[in-house]
């Protein structure tokens, strides 16, 4: 039940993604440290190029040439000296652009993912505990209410009947109208216990739904007992009373047991994990805030390679047209002035850390606290239930012994129902106690980091 439970749980596919989204967050963080590489392109068209400069010819005059008759303009040809520009025009730039120095910004940033990525993934360990828990506590408590519920139904089958006695035997004037008031205050009792019974069973069942996310329906009926109730099964002949509430009382949890418990607290429990994981973000965060405050520049490398031409390429004489330059730069971007607004990010930054830093010490000692509690609880509901199972022992001794003297005529119907009503209250008493002890249990193992799948 509970791996299909975090198999369909959506609160469990809900972290799943938050920690693949952290982890997108880091892929880019690292890439950020990475060259990038942009290409830009244009294709232009001019309606009206620019004319070329050109010196016509014999716009210089002439000049006599020797042997000939005829004077010789000068320049003798046209002489173009600027091209006239083509109707299309053509650009490609690649640029390469590469930080060099940023203080530790970038750096500070890929931690500031990986520890966002860690607290992610704890918190998706802390919300799989928690289900494992709700789980196994709406279990017992539908175990509990399930078996409390007959047990109920028996009582108040029992006291109808004994309601029906008195009511008879006030007719043939045996008892005062008294007794008949007082069987049926108790029979309105018991449907009360029941109805009540009845709806936190009803409830249970629905949290037994919601957290293990299987229909009602499909859940099975059979219970299996509990490591106190296997405890407090009949041992053999032999066995003496002490050994028989010493094998109850081993499920108490003695004080090296609660160091250890302590140990594994602090090492494995995801809230408090968490925590320290957040006051390491907060350190990172102050560093990345250090960085930004003035006069502490940023370096980056900047190389572009442009390539530009007028023809279309692969047209005839294409070739001349075209151009390649290649720009090398180092630029240098720094904060000189922001009337204080750094320096007060990077003061708030330091308060940040000092919260996360009392936030871990004031959460390590709310969970001691919390596990001091339910080993007491624990403790308490072990002693209680050993206490009820002899309780439980000596009300089935008494109601043999009442069977036997109601069947020798030496007690009345009415005593022997009370026998068995009482009988019947030991057995609630029992499994309530066992329930707490259960339920106790699933929150220590939720505390301590204790994966039940």
């Amino acid at each position: 039940m509970i791996q299909t439970s975090l198999e369909t749980n959506l609160r469990v596919e809900n972290q799943v993604l938050a920690r693949d989204s952290a982890r997108l967050d880091l892929e880019s963080a690292a890439a950020a440290m990475r060259p990038s590489i942009n290409i830009r392109g244009s294709m232009s068209y001019l309606s009206n190029p620019p004319e070329g400069v050109s010196i016509e010819e014999g716009s210089l005059g002439s000049t006599t040439v020797p042997g000939s008759q005829f004077p010789a303009p000068v320049p003798d040809s046209e002489i173009e000296l600027v091209p006239g520009a083509e109707n299309s025009f053509f650009r490609l730039t690649a640029g390469i652009s590469q930080p060099i120095y940023t203080w530790n910004k970038l750096k500070n940033a890929r931690k500031a993912a990986e520890l966002q990525l860690h607290s992610s993934s704890l918190q998706e360990q802390e919300t799989r505990r928690e289900i494992i828990r709700d789980v196994r506590q709406s279990w017992s408590a539908v175990k509990m209410l399930s078996a409390s519920s007959g047990i109920v139904s028996e009582m108040q089958e029992l006291a109808s009947g004994m309601l029906e006695d008195n009511r008879a035997r006030y007719d043939q004037g045996l008892v005062n109208w008294q007794a008949v008031l007082d069987a049926r205050s108790n029979v309105s009792s018991i449907i009360t216990r029941r109805t009540e019974i009845d709806q936190a069973l009803a409830s249970a069942r629905l949290g037994l739904e919601i957290s293990s996310g299987i229909p009602s329906s499909r859940l099975s009926p059979v219970f299996t007992p509990s490591r106190l109730e296997r405890a407090a099964e009949p041992g053999d002949d032999s066995e003496t009373a002490g050994e028989y509430h010493n094998r109850i009382l081993s499920n108490q949890i003695s004080e090296e047991r609660r160091r250890q418990l302590l140990i594994q607290l602090r090492e494995n429990n995801s809230e408090l994990q968490n925590i320290a994981v957040q006051r390491q973000l907060a350190e990172v965060q102050k560093d990345i805030q250090a960085a930004g405050r003035p006069f502490r520049p940023d370096i980056g490398l900047q190389a572009d390679i442009e390539l530009s031409g007028q023809r279309i390429p692969f047209s005839p004489n294409w070739r001349e047209t075209w151009d390649l330059g290649i720009t090398l730069s180092i630029g240098v971007d720094m904060l000189t002035l922001d009337w204080g607004q750094a320096d007060n990010s990077y003061a708030q930054a330091g308060y940040q850390l000092q919260q996360a830093q009392n936030g871990e010490s004031l959460t390590l000692d709310a969970l001691e606290a919390r596990l001091s509690n339910i080993i007491q609880q624990i403790n308490l509901a072990v002693a209680r239930y050993l206490e009820a199972r002899s309780k439980l022992a000596l009300q089935e001794e008494q109601f043999k012994n009442a069977v036997v003297s109601f069947e020798n005529e030496l007690i009345t119907r009415e005593e022997l129902q009370g026998s068995r009503l009482l009988l019947l209250g030991a057995r609630l008493e029992a499994l309530s106690y066992n329930f707490e002890y259960e339920t106790s249990m699933a929150e220590l193992d939720f505390l301590t980091g204790k994966d039940v799948e």
